[in-house]
């Protein structure tokens, strides 16, 4: 059966949003045969454009400070890149184009943490300047659950971790495989595995490689605005259907990332936002090469201690 761009697409953004949905789903939601689902998620992970794997929460695990670094650089950005990518506190590293040539996003656990890392940021050999945002309050992360400080703790143990740490490395994995992995029965695992996501604390998704997909760069955005951030400007920028939006203190009211198919698409929505009466201006830069993009269980476990 032939199949569209259009479809394939939409095959892969409903994998993006649920790594472990049915098949059988998509299909019906897509119009095509299970078998070319089967067929289009498969040959994408093989050739590297999407990573089945397993997001979590880093309230799981105590974080509490996320910020957004843009960096000023003299020099080559590659060293900068390997330094900020060895960093355990770092979960996305970028080469970028625009006033900045490097940005990252910082997780740590206390504010005294943070100003450590960024002290260690300022002092990496052919950074000139930083400019940090900090996260106040995250509103869209389709790639991972969103924190939620006030949510209840949940018990976790050792098998819930290796069940995170097997799903980090294959989505898909059968209960079967999760229980093997974390040495309880197949039962238990879904169980277990359903708990989590019940909670929020744990998402599966078709995570894209973005250095191999075809298609312009997405747009890091810094947006500043008039006035509060209300839920009303909120619900005109969901339009544009961002990647990410945070509201930041620093030099941005509003920090997000955007993605599109085409150019022209990309440009319809820098238009539309730069057209909502609130907003006073949008900077943006493109990601020309993400040098690291983890928000998995081996990221977090390694840089935090376990509950």
């Amino acid at each position: 059966m032939a199949i569209t761009d259009d479809q394939v697409r939409r095959i892969l953004r409903e994998v993006r949003e649920n790594g472990r949905i049915s098949f059988t789903e998509v299909a019906g939601r897509v119009g095509v045969p299970r078998q070319v689902v089967a067929a289009v998620v498969e040959e994408a992970v093989a050739e590297n454009r999407i990573r089945l794997t397993a997001t979590v929460s880093p309230d799981l695990l105590g974080i509490t400070r996320y910020s957004y670094v843009l960096i000023s650089t003299s020099g080559p950005s590659e060293p900068i890149l390997e330094a900020l990518c060895a960093m355990r506190e770092t979960c996305f590293v970028s080469a970028i184009a625009g006033t900045y040539g490097v940005d990252a996003e910082v997780r740590v656990t206390s504010d005294e943490k943070h100003q450590d890392v960024l002290g260690a940021i300022r002092a990496i050999p052919g950074v000139s300047g930083v400019v940090c945002n900090v996260y106040e309050r995250i509103l869209v992360n389709i790639d991972s659950p969103l924190p939620s400080p006030a949510a209840t703790p949940i018990s976790f143990d050792d098998a819930d971790r290796s069940i995170l740490l097997a799903l980090e490395h294959n989505g898909r994995a059968t209960y079967r495989e999760l229980g093997s992995a974390a040495g309880v029965s197949a039962a238990s695992a879904r169980n277990r595995l359903r708990r989590l996501l019940h909670h929020q604390v744990v998402k599966v998704v078709g995570l894209p490689v973005r250095d191999h997909l075809i298609g312009p760069p997405a747009l890091g955005l810094g947006i500043s605005v008039h006035g509060n951030v209300s839920a009303a400007l909120v619900e005109e920028i969901r339009v544009v259907a961002p990647e990410f939006l945070a509201v930041s203190s620093g030099a941005y009211d509003l920090i997000s990332t955007i993605s599109a198919d085409t150019s022209e698409e990309l440009l319809a929505k820098l238009d539309a936002l730069r057209g909502i009466e609130q907003v006073n201006a949008v900077d943006a830069w493109s990601h020309l090469r993400i040098a690291k993009e983890l928000y998995g269980a081996h990221e977090l476990f390694k840089s935090v201690s376990l509950p």
